[in-house]
């Protein structure tokens, strides 16, 4: 569909011509529309405005402080693919899996630069919890580098940080430094054809009592990340690959980098590219919305 023809369906039923700026959520809905296919985009203006979405933001358990891992495995336990219990022992999996033999040079390369980050901190004097502030995780995990010999290790011989990351890997109640998440969200991807869609929202964002204010800035990231996905696609396409954002489905995460909530809709955590972009599309008061606490 073309730009001018989503934006009729857009107006359609409004008393004056309007054209969203772009980057605006209205933008994105059109920026929708016209990736839907020709027979769904002729009656998804009106199907749509007329569907009523359950929406559930649940809030994930923080015990062992595994809020990340307990989140990514309710994807997987959703998709009824799950070969763990909870989400402590998909993270011990995970852990094992990244030291293989064939995924430690990947596992490595991902690490080498936070791990420099964590040395020089640490001989240039700060103290444990700024550098857990400054690197979005917890005393814990700082910690438990400090006493792998982090400040006196030559990070630039592989077997040094292999033997490193297999101490650290070991020690629980640290909170997932941003190299662990990316690994973990990258195996769920390629293992099980699940995007994880993280949104970072501030805390009072995350406790606001304006839900419809809250569900329209995540509706605008899902758009955003969207965007990306279907570009990446796109440029895979073009280099030979094959790439369709249509064979993954999705699960939105939302996040201060502390508490962690899932994004449930119409009772399923995991979502198909059409039903989010449907989701994006909605009119933004067509929801009910629950915020139960749920642990995995």
């Amino acid at each position: 569909m073309k730009y001018i023809d989503a934006l009729r369906k857009y107006n359609e039923g409004k008393d004056k011509w309007c054209i969203p700026r772009k980057g605006t959520e209205d933008y994105l809905k059109i920026r929708m529309m016209m990736r839907m296919k020709s027979k769904s985009s002729s009656s998804s203006s009106t199907s749509i405005a007329k569907q009523k979405d359950t929406l559930e933001l649940l809030n994930v358990s923080g015990r062992n402080n595994n809020c990340f891992f307990n989140s990514i495995y309710l994807l997987v336990k959703d998709a009824d693919d799950s070969e763990w219990k909870s989400g402590s022992e998909l993270r011990r999996f995970l852990c094992d899996f990244f030291l293989q033999p064939q995924n430690i040079k990947k596992t490595i390369r991902n690490f080498k630069t936070y791990l420099e980050l964590v040395q020089v901190y640490s001989n240039d004097g700060m103290g444990v919890e700024e550098i857990a502030e400054l690197l979005s995780v917890n005393v814990a995990e700082i910690k438990s580098l400090k006493a792998a010999n982090i400040k006196k290790i030559n990070l630039n011989k592989q077997g040094v940080i292999e033997t490193l990351l297999q101490k650290h890997f070991k020690v629980s109640g640290r909170m997932p430094s941003q190299p662990e998440m990316f690994l973990a969200i990258d195996y769920l991807k390629r293992k099980h054809k699940i995007v994880v869609v993280p949104i970072i929202l501030n805390h009072t964002t995350m406790e606001s009592s304006l839900r419809h204010e809250m569900i329209g800035k995540i509706r605008r990231r899902i758009g955003e990340k969207l965007e990306n996905i279907l570009k990446a696609a796109k440029a895979a396409s073009s280099s030979g690959q094959q790439h369709s954002a249509s064979k993954y489905t999705y699960g939105v995460i939302i996040t201060d980098n502390t508490h962690y909530q899932m994004l449930k809709i119409n009772n399923r955590v995991l979502s198909t590219h059409a039903e989010l972009s449907n989701f994006i599309m909605s009119q933004e008061n067509s929801f009910s919305f629950r915020n139960p606490f749920i642990s995995s």
